[in-house]
């Protein structure tokens, strides 16, 4: 069985973070994965027939869950949540 990656082990293969200090690469990686995030749910949610989902989505958020939940609720209910997640990755690294 396949291993999955997390985002931070795959932003740290896909991007230079050598010369900066530890505190300037963590501040970078959380940077990189809140623009990810915001760019895959965009596009995750948009379109009539994901308003259901995406209000599921927002119960949850509200509902203060636990800190794997809300990566649990969008594998599960996003199908093409983990290849959205990478194309978000390879267009920040193309445009990086």
């Amino acid at each position: 069985m396949e291993t999955k990656k997390t985002l931070h082990e795959v932003l740290r293969e896909s991007f230079d973070f050598e010369g900066l200090s530890e505190e300037e690469q963590n501040t970078l990686e959380e940077r990189m994965q809140a623009l990810i995030l915001e760019n895959v749910l965009l596009r995750a949610f948009e379109g009539k027939e994901q308003e259901e989902v995406f209000n599921e989505f927002k119960e949850l958020m509200e509902s203060s869950p636990s800190a794997s939940a809300p990566l649990d609720f969008l594998e599960a209910r996003v199908p093409q949540f983990m290849t959205l997640l990478f194309e978000e990755v390879q267009l920040l690294k193309e445009n990086a």
